[in-house]
């Protein structure tokens, strides 16, 4: 009788699967977080984009419409959170409050406070130590 020949081997398939899945994993746990800020007096557009370093805090970046630089971190804690009665004692978090400073060249400071779901999108206000307002959506 002859031996059926596999493209691959099948012990190995379940060690590539659990390799892949582990890195879609830790992707969506790390992952950047593109968004804008929008100027409230003259509706002016900036990118920003949040690093995730961690479950509650991570870097920024942003570049202001003027070519500025701006470098930041943020910090988050736990906002609302949701019980089930077959784990009433371990919570499920539902959204993050945050504070984020970017540090713009040697004497502008943007400070922002927002809200987003856990290692994901979210939004804010920001104010700069010059008075302007913005918007922060990512």
């Amino acid at each position: 009788m002859k031996q059926k020949k596999w493209a691959f081997a099948p012990g190995k398939l379940g060690i590539g699967v659990g390799v892949a899945a582990l890195a879609v994993g830790l992707a969506g746990c790390f992952a950047d977080h593109a968004g804008r800020l929008y100027g409230v007096r003259d509706g002016s557009q900036t990118a920003i984009t949040l690093h995730d370093a961690s479950e509650h805090r991570g870097v920024a970046s942003a570049t202001l419409p003027s070519g500025e630089r701006c470098l930041g971190n943020y910090d988050s804690v736990t906002g609302d959170v949701t019980y089930s009665i077959e784990e009433i004692d371990r919570p499920k978090e539902r959204t993050q409050l945050g504070k984020l400073v970017l540090t713009c060249g040697e004497a502008h400071v943007i400070q922002c406070e927002f809200s987003r779901y856990p290692r994901g999108s979210g939004y804010g206000s920001c104010r700069d130590n010059g008075g302007l307002e913005y918007r922060l959506m990512f």
